[in-house]
């Protein structure tokens, strides 16, 4: 395992952040922050909220497995996120940050997704002028590239 630490954000998430733990390439989070973050209720824990997670999606270190997540802790273990299950909590929350998140992933993400089969980073800004056709073309050629790049095991 390697213990790289950084944090996650995204302009739709606005100020909201989270330490990311790069677990083999897929980032991993800690459910308790995640939960604190997006206000949901930790009087029984964040099991409340995680419990419906498959177990793909979770899973709990102890300080000898993950001794970096653990400095200044006494905490005698954290159950972690996937990807995957960060998302399924956003979509869960009530916060004005998350509510924005859920907004443009249901209005925009996923419908780009059914009409053209893909969604390119930033393409709603061609729609509302703030990008151009030559910066959008770049941007799907750059999407493709590397899309190609990925199908051929280069990544």
């Amino acid at each position: 395992m390697t213990d790289q630490l950084r944090t996650f954000e995204a302009p739709q998430l606005g100020n909201l952040k989270f330490t990311v733990w790069d677990r083999e390439g897929e980032p991993w989070f800690i459910a308790k922050e995640v939960c604190q973050a997006l206000d949901l209720s930790l009087r029984s824990g964040p099991s409340r909220w995680t419990v419906s997670l498959p177990k793909d999606e979770k899973f709990k270190a102890t300080r000898n497995e993950l001794p970096l997540f653990f400095e200044g802790s006494r905490a005698p273990s954290y159950l972690f996120i996937s990807e995957s299950g960060l998302y399924k909590l956003i979509m869960r929350s009530n916060k004005p940050e998350a509510a924005q998140f859920q907004d443009w992933v249901t209005k925009v993400v996923l419908p780009a997704i059914r009409k053209d089969g893909a969604y390119v980073e930033g393409e709603e800004k061609l729609a509302s002028g703030e990008m151009s056709e030559d910066e959008f073309v770049f941007k799907v050629v750059e999407f493709a590239d590397k899309a190609m790049e990925i199908m051929q095991g280069r990544i």
